[in-house]
């Protein structure tokens, strides 16, 4: 079982994916001062964007925004690189899914009035699952249970209860979608 930003997708041989338990999506992380509200419609074509490599998300940015100047940020702190090249000026914005770029910014220390998500709705909907062997429906179903169990909601709410607004935006959205 791995537990992490793991959006659910069917193309991955020899796993199954949990009952879903966070809803999330692109965003573009960008600079307050020089706020920029992306579509999906634009072309980006001036723009530097940050991504993480071989993610949904560039996949994303390069099948919406093809002539946009991707900045690839790899390995492990790839994330962590991409918002302080975000801070630098280096590039225009850092394109991720926003639960994990408003971490980020928390993680850095930065300001969330500094750094902000754009658009205010998600550009996809993505849905997090716990990754589990394909052929074990036992533990499928242990996971599943607690997932969907009063432990899981208890913990989920010390988590998340202050991003309840973006939780909750997200699912408006993406359950109306």
């Amino acid at each position: 079982m791995e537990c992490g930003p793991n959006t659910i997708r069917s193309e991955i041989d020899g796993i199954k994916f949990s009952t879903p338990f966070f809803i999330t999506g692109t965003h573009f992380l960008v600079d307050s001062k020089q706020p920029r509200v992306f579509n999906r419609y634009e072309s980006l074509d001036s723009l530097k964007i940050g991504v993480l490599p071989s993610s949904l998300t560039e996949r994303f940015i390069d099948q919406t925004y093809p002539n946009a100047q991707k900045i690839v940020f790899p390995g492990d702190i790839g994330r962590s690189q991409g918002v302080k090249a975000l801070v630098n000026s280096d590039i225009d914005a850092f394109a991720s899914d926003g639960i994990l770029l408003i971490g980020e910014v928390a993680r850095q220390g930065l300001s969330s009035s500094q750094y902000t998500l754009s658009p205010y709705q998600p550009l996809t909907c993505d849905f997090y699952g716990m990754i589990l062997p394909k052929h074990d429906p036992q533990w499928q179903r242990i996971v599943n249970s607690f997932i969907e169990g009063e432990k899981a909601k208890e913990i989920w709410g010390g988590w998340f209860t202050n991003l309840f607004p973006y939780v909750l935006l997200n699912l408006e959205y993406c359950i109306d979608k």
